[in-house]
């Protein structure tokens, strides 16, 4: 697959089989992903012995195909970007960590209180910490923080200070990747 690849269920995906715009697609949407793609999540170090980005591929995946047209993406690195083909593989969005541009753009592109699903090894850039705090401050919708990193790694002890900003009742690992995607369904059935 490659970054022209078409999930299915995914937003695109959905505009050609109904032969929609991608923006009538995209108003189908119920929640957002926003997934780190930065060199951090090169390590292959989730189930499976797969990186961090293929293990949440995956996921994401099974999730379009099973909830079509109601689930986004956004990729982020240096900086992020809808992904309306549900896939990030060679996305080119740089190598950092910039959460707080995946965060500015799910703001600017979602409809007002979708829940906002954050899967990162959370480990910001060093003068991105503060500003990503305050932009899950000022969400209009709920932030869930789904943690993809090392056991102890600081990246999980920063988002459970961002999820606290948030008002997100916890963080998950990916070792809870199973309730994870049991949240991410009952969001989905409670509003579908």
């Amino acid at each position: 697959m490659n970054n022209l690849t078409i999930v299915t269920g995914s937003t695109a995906d959905l505009a050609q089989k109904a032969n929609i715009s991608l923006a009538e697609a995209f108003m189908e949407v119920e929640v957002m992903v926003v997934l780190d793609v930065s060199y951090s999540m090169k390590a292959d170090d989730a189930p499976g012995n797969k990186t961090r980005e293929q293990y949440a591929q995956e996921q994401l995946t099974t999730l379009q195909q099973r909830y079509a047209g109601k689930v986004g993406l956004i990729a982020f690195a240096d900086r992020a970007a809808y992904l309306p083909g549900g896939y990030v593989e060679n996305v080119g969005l740089g190598s950092s960590t910039a959460i707080s541009a995946g965060l500015q753009e799910a703001m600017g592109s979602s409809q007002a209180l979708i829940p906002i699903f954050l899967i990162t090894d959370g480990e910001p850039n060093y003068d991105d910490e503060e500003k990503t705090i305050k932009l899950a401050q000022e969400l209009p919708g709920p932030l869930h923080c789904i943690y993809v990193g090392p056991e102890g790694g600081e990246g999980y002890f920063f988002l459970q200070r961002l999820g606290k900003a948030a008002g997100a009742e916890s963080v998950k690992k990916a070792t809870e990747i199973g309730s994870f995607l049991n949240e991410l369904q009952d969001v989905l059935l409670l509003s579908g």
